[in-house]
């Protein structure tokens, strides 16, 4: 027997959340509460001590800085963990984690004792370019969600307790759709013009070359770009449409030229994906009048022929989806 949720498959009661960032904390600060060996696997990843019989976890604590907290662990002037989760390759900003500094000052918690801690999809590499070690004085640590599925494997294999071992399932279960955040399910497409310019002078070789002669396509994580890797990818250039494609995977890499000579020398994070064959429209799709670059669309909308332009399609698919809300 099976149960579905708005067309969609659940598979563990953590689901029945969605998956938004407040459904994600929310998940893991339940299965911390009830679960003592996830919270002692947890201290001990991030290098604390074993944590007091009487802590407490909470989720979307509001404070004296008038701000939410995602998670936070912590019992008076013994230990006081401050967690920020976020979807896809998000991190927090430092401004953030300073809001919540007096926090730390209330609860009386000697600072050896206290940490802030980033949790998304993003690897460690990445994060300690983007992350600082420390804020005023604060120890900061970052934990991918890779990272939350392993410390979830050892304190399973650890626990005795067949209910602990339940919700550690269920929440390894909710994580594992959670750690490659490319939505498998969904039929949006990020559409982008590819320019027909050389990406070096003098190469010869053009941003249409690396779709189509190498099946690869890159572009920053955020920065006015996706920080999530879309499930689908569609490209336009000399004013129509060319060629949808499933994204098959996916890697982040500091610099694009790292990956491929050839490509753009641009040093900071960007994606990289591995193009699934190319889908042609059945009719000529024209751009339409497109003011940004990059449109999403849903994928019957550009594939059916039922609308003859790009902007047509994602307006359509904007007011559906607007429905459906």
């Amino acid at each position: 027997m099976t149960l579905n949720l708005h067309d969609r498959e659940v598979n563990n009661v953590f689901s029945l959340l969605g998956d938004s960032e407040n459904a994600i904390t929310s998940s893991i600060a339940w299965t911390l509460s009830q679960c003592p060996v996830l919270l002692d696997d947890l201290c001990k990843k991030l290098a604390l001590a074993r944590p007091p019989l009487n802590i407490r976890v909470a989720a979307q604590s509001f404070g004296s800085d008038r701000g939410f907290t995602d998670i936070e662990i912590y019992e008076t002037g013994a230990i006081h963990i401050i967690v920020e989760a976020k979807r896809g390759w998000w991190l927090p900003d430092q401004r953030q984690f300073k809001r919540y500094m007096p926090r730390f000052r209330e609860s009386r918690t000697p600072y050896g004792k206290c940490l802030l801690v980033s949790m998304s999809e993003a690897s460690q590499a990445f994060a300690k370019l983007h992350l600082p070690t420390k804020i005023d004085g604060i120890a900061v640590r970052h934990l991918s969600w890779r990272d939350i599925l392993l410390i979830i494997k050892i304190s399973r294999h650890r626990s005795r307790s067949l209910d602990e071992k339940r919700w550690l399932n269920q929440l390894s279960m909710f994580l594992e759709g959670i750690a490659s955040m490319q939505n498998q399910r969904s039929n949006n497409v990020y559409v982008v013009s590819l320019g027909v310019g050389e990406i070096s002078p003098g190469s010869g070789y053009t941003w249409i070359d690396v779709v189509e002669k190498h099946q690869k396509y890159f572009h920053p994580v955020g920065h006015g770009w996706p920080a999530e890797p879309p499930n689908y990818i569609a490209f336009r250039h000399h004013g129509e449409l060319k060629s949808v494609h499933h994204i098959r995977k996916y890697k982040v890499v500091s610099n694009p030229r790292d990956a491929n000579p050839k490509w753009a020398d641009n040093p900071i994070p960007h994606f990289v994906y591995d193009l699934g064959r190319p889908i042609r429209p059945q009719k000529p799709i024209r751009s339409g009048p497109i003011r940004n670059t990059r449109r999403w669309c849903l994928i019957d909308t550009l594939l059916s022929g039922e609308y003859e332009t790009i902007s047509e399609a994602s307006n359509a698919s904007r007011q559906r989806l607007a429905e459906d809300q």
